[in-house]
């Protein structure tokens, strides 16, 4: 690897204390930082950043010198573009503005290696997105220690627009470099200056480039907001892929396209990590993304999972009710399965851990009626030969079934828990109140009495069991049922 410039390093290393750093923005935020930390976070800035790179002739940001060498090109790009702003408001300041012009990224801008190698700061930049409505790039590892009174003095909050282009959790698009370098300027009392249309420019090519990433490196076709989409298609398929070759424009045209068709609000929430259902919640939330080829096979992106509908394009040996593979991935927020785990049946036992014994007996009874209702109808429909065999074999797999159990399990669970538990369940009784682990998680509570009650243990249901069993038609529609209908 080619050693930096010894003309563009300044002398030594990075400061080890605030007093060393040179006057400006960083020192200024540094003194905000309690005395007694600042030692500890001028020492982590050390370790991730080595060696102070001189920023370029005649430009002034917010840090004394570049975070490493490669920056340099992109910082003098900004500060020429920012101080050609007249400083009021040149863009619609209820809206994100993208234009080319204000584009200094350079190219390719499109692939190179996975956009994941970023992760860990990724998920800290969204976590401060989120939780404290502040605009941090994860280069500034002082945010963290600077009292909350005093954030506001020094960071720039979300835009007023942000939510309209914000992504899911996991999404591997990094904050642009326009908010650590010239986060000053989105302080300012208008959001409709130049600097906020650099910093919606940025994102939308940023998430552009870790939306193609995923996709070639792991075959995750992303869930992107309308205001995104418009965006990409405003800066043009062929700016985003110039020089890159016709594979790479095939590819992103094959991922709008497939983007688009996908009805995302009624998909089943398989894999995901942004929400938690809540438990009580009518729905879950739309999901975040689904498995695809690694890009375009014979001009179109296909799916490599099924999504219950037989329109959709589908990779070869993936049908409709083909499960996901297992990716690491949890069910609504809970904590992953282990490999094992999820190639036999997807997180049953974390999802056996937050339900009761009644939502496990339901589910079973429903998944089994599920199995029958799909295999009679099958072949009725479809006739007895061995074609139709060996294609209802491909389709009602061990997997299949499992995903189809696990579904109905969470459903139940749910609604036992809305209508108040089974008097069996662990969140009937435990301290912590519906749903908590709190209490006495393996032995039963007193016995009630009276009318209406019912001793564990006995083979009899209590009233009103199987008026609510009768009620329950299991989630909505299994991929087999919406065949039936």
């Amino acid at each position: 690897m080619a050693e930096t410039p010894a003309e563009e390093v300044r002398a030594g290393a990075e400061p080890s204390t605030v007093e060393e750093l040179s006057s400006g923005i960083l020192k200024r935020v540094m003194l905000e930082v309690p005395a007694e930390r600042r030692a500890d976070v001028m020492a982590r800035r050390a370790r991730r950043f080595p060696a102070q790179v001189r920023l370029p002739e005649g430009v002034s940001c917010d840090l004394p010198a570049l975070l490493k060498l490669e920056d340099g090109t992109e910082v003098a790009a900004l500060a020429q573009l920012l101080a050609a702003g007249s400083g009021d408001a040149e863009v619609d300041e209820s809206y994100p503005s993208v234009r080319a012009d204000w584009c200094v990224l350079p190219r390719p801008y499109l692939g190179g290696q996975d956009a994941h190698i970023h992760h860990a700061w990724v998920r800290e930049e969204h976590r401060i997105r989120v939780s404290s409505g502040y605009l941090v790039h994860g280069a500034r590892g002082e945010f963290a220690q600077v009292p909350q009174d005093k954030k506001t003095d020094h960071f720039p909050s979300v835009p007023g627009w942000w939510s309209e282009v914000e992504v899911p959790v996991g999404f591997p698009a990094r904050v642009p470099l326009v908010v650590a370098y010239f986060g000053s300027y989105l302080m300012g009392p208008v959001e409709g200056h130049r600097a906020y249309a650099t910093l919606a420019t940025h994102w939308v090519v940023e998430v552009a480039r870790a939306w193609y990433s995923d996709v070639i490196h792991r075959g995750y076709l992303w869930h992107l907001s309308t205001t995104l989409m418009e965006g990409i298609a405003t800066l043009g398929v062929e700016w985003f892929t110039q020089g890159l070759g016709d594979q790479v424009s095939t590819t992103l045209v094959a991922m709008t396209a497939l983007h688009n068709q996908l009805d995302w609000e009624n998909i089943k929430p398989y894999l995901r990590r942004s929400k938690r259902s809540e438990p009580g919640a009518e729905m879950d939330p739309p999901r975040d993304f689904v498995h695809c080829t690694r890009g375009a096979v014979q001009g179109n992106l296909l799916l490599c999972e099924g999504l219950g509908d037989s329109e959709l394009p589908y990779a070869e040996g993936v049908y409709r009710t083909t499960p996901a593979p297992p990716s690491g991935w949890a069910v609504s927020g809970r904590a992953a399965a282990t490999r094992r785990e999820s190639q036999m049946l997807p997180n049953l036992g974390a999802t056996l851990y937050d339900t009761s014994m009644e939502a496990a007996l339901l589910a079973s009874l429903d998944t089994m009626a599920w199995m029958t209702r799909r295999v009679s109808n099958f072949f009725t429909q479809s006739g007895n030969d061995a074609e139709s065999r060996r294609t209802l074999a491909a389709e009602v797999t061990r997997l299949a079934v499992g995903h189809e159990f696990v579904q109905r399990l969470l459903h139940h669970g749910r609604r036992l828990h809305r209508d108040g538990g089974s008097s069996h369940s662990p969140g009937w009784y435990s301290r912590g109140g519906p749903g908590s682990r709190v209490g006495y998680p393996w032995s039963y509570p007193p016995t009630p009495s009276g009318p209406g009650s019912w001793t564990p243990g006995h083979t009899h249901p209590r009233p009103g069991y199987d008026q609510a069993y009768a009620s329950s038609a299991g989630p909505s529609q299994g991929p087999g049922d919406r065949m039936n209908s």
